[in-house]
């Protein structure tokens, strides 16, 4: 969401009528080494790192997109707007009139882990164990980001596990999709961020 915040202020600050942030998602299979990682070759991309989905199902509608299209509107209509009315629109939006900010909290941070060292060809590591594999066997994951991912595997269940139970649709979303990411990690994957 900082990254739409800064391009609403960078088009104001030149002037702009407006930008279009790109949402666009891969799901082709890669037939060549992209972005330096040779894990992906042969292996379909998965729209936003979205895994939960069906193969060919649209990304747009998930929690973390809608998230992201909420804040360019309440971003492109006020670059300046306060961190308070921000929680509150996307409050309102992801969860409802009785929207509470640990849902608002929530959501921001599964949107940080989304997009967490995300690029054009790589989705965030959370949602690929195999990719991090690859990357600890070839020496580039080195102990600080296995304590990163860690710890960011660490809120995602504790997500889970506060909106398991959740009655709002959008909470509900909350409890799947972290559910779906700490549900990566199990078995011989758990392995892999161990020191």
């Amino acid at each position: 969401m900082r990254a739409i915040r800064a391009g609403a202020q960078r088009t104001r600050d030149a002037h702009c009528t407006g930008f279009i942030p790109s949402l666009e998602c891969y799901s082709y299979v890669q037939t060549h080494e992209g972005s330096g990682e040779t894990w992906l070759k042969r292996r379909r991309q998965v729209p936003f790192g979205f895994g939960w989905l069906a193969e060919g199902a649209s990304p747009y509608r998930e929690l973390p997109m809608r998230a992201a299209r909420l804040a360019y509107r309440e971003y492109t209509a006020n670059p300046g707007l306060p961190d308070d009315a921000f929680h509150a629109a996307l409050g309102r939006g992801l969860f409802g009139p009785d929207w509470q900010i640990g849902q608002v909290r929530d959501a921001l941070e599964l949107c940080r882990v989304f997009g967490t060292d995300r690029d054009w060809a790589v989705s965030a590591p959370l949602t690929m164990p195999g990719l991090v594999e690859s990357r600890r066997k070839s020496g580039r994951l080195d102990a600080k980001k296995r304590a990163f991912l860690r710890d960011q595997l660490a809120r995602v269940r504790a997500i889970a596990a506060r909106h398991r139970d959740a009655k709002v649709p959008g909470a509900r979303d909350l409890a799947r999709i972290a559910q779906w990411l700490g549900d990566q990690w199990q078995g011989a994957n758990a392995a892999i961020l161990e020191e």
